[in-house]
């Protein structure tokens, strides 16, 4: 077996296995579509929680209001059926003040009501977004706890690929690695195939008879149609030997 070209073969079936890795790496969920989700739920959440919480406000202070009238309408009424106001113009404005702070209080608390029947459905649309945010975000979790289980295994599997292939490397004179780079950049990462039949694995292209004579002589040849490098197994020859011309 040509030993240059078998530890390339090697580092292209490397090369191979490295470019899966980071194509499954590149497909792993980061959780990113997710975690936008989550970021728009949890300001829809956050939106509907000030809205419930100004109208809490406002029910309070209407009930406020609504107390503060009720007690200065009473005061009125007691002065007025007390009997110790006298003067007719004194008990008029008395009575249109009674009359005045009454409506008020009518107001308020129809105004609370409203608010109250309002309050009740937006508090439980607000229990129900927290209870699917806090169920979006524990999936978000999940997703970024597996995202950077599968992230570490893959690089801890490309180091190691990566540490074998620069030990192949040596073993493989510099102008056919060159060559090898050069074609697996355009030739989608394949720049070395084994050929076992008289057909080229790249490009599925029959070679010719005078490349696969050259090739089992031991030759150096390329794929007529794709221009990879092609490998015959079953060729020998010792390590230092110079590669044959082509």
């Amino acid at each position: 077996m040509s030993t240059d070209l078998a530890a390339l073969y090697e580092v292209q079936q490397i090369d191979t296995r490295i470019h899966d890795l980071e194509r499954e790496r590149d497909a792993l969920d980061s959780g990113a579509e997710l975690r936008a989700q989550v970021e728009g739920a949890c300001a829809q959440a956050q939106a509907a929680r000030d809205e419930l919480r100004a109208m809490e406000i406002e029910l309070r202070d209407a009930e406020l209001q609504m107390k503060t009238h009720e007690a200065k309408k009473k005061d009125y009424e007691d002065r007025l059926y007390s009997g110790r106001v006298r003067n007719p113009k004194e008990i008029d404005d008395m009575q249109r003040e009674v009359q005045m702070l009454g409506e008020h209080v009518d107001k308020l608390e129809d105004k609370a009501l409203n608010l109250m029947e309002q309050i009740e459905p937006r508090r439980a649309a607000v229990a129900h977004m927290e209870l699917a945010l806090r169920e979006q975000e524990a999936e978000l979790a999940r997703v970024v706890a597996q995202y950077e289980t599968e992230s570490a295994r893959i690089a801890a599997e490309i180091a190691a690929l990566r540490s074998q292939r620069a030990q192949l490397v040596p073993a493989v004179p510099a102008d056919l690695l060159r060559r090898y780079d050069e074609l697996r950049a355009r030739r989608a990462n394949l720049g070395i195939v084994m050929v076992t039949s008289e057909m080229c694995p790249g490009c599925r292209i029959a070679v010719s008879v005078d490349t696969m004579r050259q090739l089992k002589r031991g030759a150096r040849v390329c794929c007529e149609s794709c221009g990879r490098i092609l490998y015959w197994p079953s060729v020998e020859a010792p390590l230092n030997a110079p590669p044959a011309e082509e």
